[in-house]
């Protein structure tokens, strides 16, 4: 247990490991083994998501790396599910948050829609996304800075 949490940590930073090893494959275009990795960790913390919390949250994370994941595999409709069905009711239930610096929350569910969109060579549908997303509400600055050098309005 961690002192003040009350909960077991081990397998939260276990999943923290395997979302940033699941970024670590896609940005080495190995998109399948971060797939296989994202959804590994997330029947990992299926016990857990009745607690709620941060464990929900760590399981939208991952659901967004699985979503990268495969829209990068070429199979965008499995990524905009994935999101649809998985991370946004994660994000809408535990709202914004930083769970192990994953800045999980409605926020970033809408940033990776937008990419989900623009990896599948839909710039109008991205953009229109885009034109939705308030990003002040992200406790990222690196984020909020991020989308506003892309779309300067």
């Amino acid at each position: 247990m961690a002192e003040g949490l009350g909960l077991p940590v081990r397998p939260l930073r276990i999943a923290g490991a395997h979302w940033n090893l699941g970024h670590i494959l896609i940005a080495q275009n190995e998109a399948e083994a971060a797939e296989e990795t994202a959804v590994h960790a997330i029947e990992e913390l299926r016990p857990h998501l009745d607690d709620g919390g941060d464990w929900v949250a760590m399981s939208g994370a991952l659901w967004l790396v699985a979503s990268v994941a495969s829209v990068r595999q070429g199979d965008a409709w499995a990524a905009r599910d994935r999101l649809r069905e998985h991370a946004l009711p994660a994000a809408e239930s535990n709202g914004e948050g930083n769970v192990l610096w994953t800045v999980f929350g409605p926020t970033n569910v809408h940033l990776h829609a937008m990419s989900v969109e623009m990896e599948a060579g839909e710039s109008a549908e991205g953009l229109s996304i885009a034109d939705r997303i308030d990003v002040t509400s992200s406790p990222s600055l690196e984020r909020q800075t991020t989308f506003y050098l892309v779309d300067p309005n």
